[in-house]
């Protein structure tokens, strides 16, 4: 059996800790991210009822007292279609946003996976004297990287879907985004036309 090089072994040693460190941190990461986004969606539907509640009663009082006078009247139509529009747009936003963050996340902790197996690999293959804590027997490096290599093909097709599914929750939230601040915009207008003609 050859010996192995101990500076190879010290250098691969190094790279698998630090990609072990990088797994840890993006696997917190994802972990932390699935609880603060479902403490937000929480937050925004509680405040996207209360809103929504409190523009209904406004908008239903205001055209009451002034029912036939507010002139033109399409232009009422308007503004609270925009309403409605900007409020369902952001609550797409803020439903999608979470998805398009753990995508991101998931993918961090997929890839930083990914590397530690590699170094793992390059370290069991430098080390031909390494152990397996269970078993206590020695490591076989060529096998290892064998029935590594499937695993990592796998991993690295779900992380193109991963990446896949994160541009298309990015697209959405940011269309949203854009239909939202659009729909304000006309809303606001429309609403300042209105007082221009009527007051």
């Amino acid at each position: 059996m050859m010996m192995p090089d101990p500076i190879e072994v010290q250098r691969v040693a190094h790279l698998l800790e630090s990609a072990s460190k990088a797994r840890s941190t993006a696997a917190n990461a994802f972990n932390d991210e699935q609880v603060a986004s479902a403490a937000s969606r929480k937050e925004y539907f509680e405040k996207l009822a209360l809103g929504s509640g409190a523009a209904i009663a406004a908008i239903v009082s205001f055209v009451g007292t002034h029912s036939g006078r507010l002139q033109p009247p399409w232009l009422l139509r308007c503004s609270l279609v925009s309403l409605v529009i900007a409020l369902i747009a952001a609550m797409f936003r803020n439903f999608r946003y979470p998805y398009y963050m753990l995508a991101v996340r998931k993918k961090s902790w997929m890839e930083a996976t990914l590397e530690e197996q590699k170094r793992k690999t390059e370290y069991l293959l430098a080390n031909p004297t390494a152990v397996d804590i269970d078993t206590g027997k020695r490591i076989d490096g060529a096998q290892w990287a064998q029935e590594v290599e499937e695993s990592n093909s796998k991993m690295q097709g779900a992380i193109d879907e991963v990446d896949r599914a994160a541009n298309r929750y990015l697209w959405q939230w940011h269309s949203a985004e854009y239909v939202c601040v659009i729909a304000i915009v006309i809303a606001m207008i429309s609403l300042v036309w209105i007082a221009i003609r009527n007051f």
